[in-house]
């Protein structure tokens, strides 16, 4: 009786704890809150799983086209521009697995049979699955249809100038021809775009804030130019790509440009005479020069700067009397660069005296700068028709007695025969002088 009582005990008290620990767990909001979570878990499975298992998707897909063993790709035609560059496909599928489709899962069938030369084209795109088999279809797209353009590819060779504008120099100096390492540029990229260019030009990035008086190096950029000397369209300069000696440089167009410095000197024009007469060796014939000067600018490293700039040199056996006006061009050194327009002078030779001409055959030698122990025999016995040029008043007076022909030996030092040249004299008679070229054979051989 005893044992029954106590057993019924025992359950009574297990119903009521039992009873104790639900109620704690209804009340209890930790509880409440992961039994709601599971609850709502189960309840979105049973949704996709069993009443909405199919769903739809939008993947946008990048357009990209392969012309290898295409019509178009053996035409040597390239892509160069895509209007739409993506496609937006809508997939319907299972929705646990359009939850990993992506971009890569689609491929884009671009129609090209259209395509027979350069231009622009509307071309069908249709998307299929990348995969042989899927358990998704493609239900829809847009655009249907894509705008593409083709070129072929071209590449030309200019030559790089310079714009060194913004290097300033310092007053009395002058900047030359900006100095680069490559001479050549080649510009690579559709027919279209390289057509458009008309030159391409290092420039100077930034101005100098002391002016240069030496040669100075900077930064530069190279630019490409149209027709008009404007840097062309940005939309166009992107299409295409700079070389230099193979290498691609459109990254990184920048580059060392030389400035040279050239100081400006303002120099007279000068004459230089030779075989004058002895008067005009001592009494220089006077001229006039048109300008009588020029300003030129020489490189600031040259060792000896000139004072003069000579324009011709006159020969007295070429030189007519009668003629005084002559145009000479101004002739300078490579590294000299004449700062004037003309480039070239008039000069004026201003003859005292009116000069005419005689004519007389010359039968006397006279030998100079002989060497000692030699002897010289001309073996010509005249020249013949010797134009004579000189003052008008002094002509009448000479007698061909006091003309000599004057043979220089300075260069003959062995014993042989020579043709040598002569310089018409008339003694007696300073200002005047044989016109034309002379030579008398020569025999020299030692004296015995």
């Amino acid at each position: 009786m005893r044992n029954t009582r106590m057993k019924n005990e025992k359950k009574t008290a297990k119903i009521r704890r039992n009873k104790f620990s639900l109620r704690a767990a209804v009340s209890n909001d930790r509880v409440l809150l992961i039994f709601s979570f599971a609850l709502a878990i189960v309840v979105w499975l049973v949704i996709v799983m069993v009443v909405r298992p199919d769903t739809d998707i939008t993947i946008s897909v990048p357009v990209s086209i392969n012309l290898e063993e295409t019509a178009p790709g053996k035409l040597g035609l390239e892509v160069v521009e895509v209007k739409d560059q993506t496609v937006n496909v809508t997939v319907k599928g299972k929705r646990y697995l359009l939850g990993r489709l992506s971009s890569q899962d689609i491929s884009l069938l671009v129609f090209l049979g259209s395509v027979t030369s350069p231009g622009k084209y509307d071309l069908q795109v249709i998307p299929t699955s990348a995969a042989p088999t899927s358990d998704y279809t493609i239900a829809d797209w847009s655009p249907k249809e894509i705008n593409v353009k083709f070129d072929k590819m071209e590449e030309k060779e200019f030559p790089l100038d310079t714009d060194i504008s913004l290097a300033k120099v310092a007053q009395g100096y002058h900047s030359g021809n900006g100095i680069v390492e490559h001479e050549n540029i080649t510009v690579k990229g559709p027919s279209a775009a390289v057509a458009k260019v008309a030159s391409v030009v290092a420039v100077v990035e930034e101005e100098n804030h002391q002016p240069f008086t030496t040669p100075a190096t900077v930064d530069g950029i190279i630019q490409l130019l149209d027709k008009k000397g404007n840097p062309i369209n940005p939309d166009v300069r992107e299409k295409l790509a700079l070389l230099v000696g193979g290498v691609d440089i459109t990254d990184d167009p920048s580059v060392e440009i030389t400035v040279p410095v050239l100081k400006l000197l303002e120099l007279p024009i000068t004459l230089e005479f030779i075989n004058q007469p002895l008067y005009f060796q001592k009494n220089p014939l006077r001229y006039t020069a048109d300008p009588e000067k020029i300003t030129i600018a020489v490189p600031t490293d040259t060792a000896e700067m000139p004072t003069e700039i000579p324009v011709n040199i006159f020969d007295f056996t070429k030189l007519d009397p009668t003629k005084s006006k002559y145009d000479f061009d101004v002739v300078l050194p490579p590294s000299y660069t004449s700062m004037d327009i003309a480039g070239s002078v008039k000069i004026k030779l201003n003859f005292a005296e009116k000069y005419t001409e005689r004519t007389f055959d010359v039968t006397r030698f006279e030998m100079v700068n002989g060497l000692p122990g030699f002897t010289a025999k001309v073996e010509s016995d005249k020249l013949v028709g010797v134009v004579l040029m000189g003052p008008e008043a002094e002509m009448e007076q000479i007698k061909p007695e006091a003309i000599y022909a004057e043979v220089d030996m300075a260069f003959s030092n062995k014993t042989g025969k020579y043709v040598l040249p002569a310089v018409i004299r008339v003694k007696g008679h300073d200002k005047c002088w044989g016109f034309g070229e002379f030579s008398v054979a020569v025999n020299l051989q030692e004296k015995s």
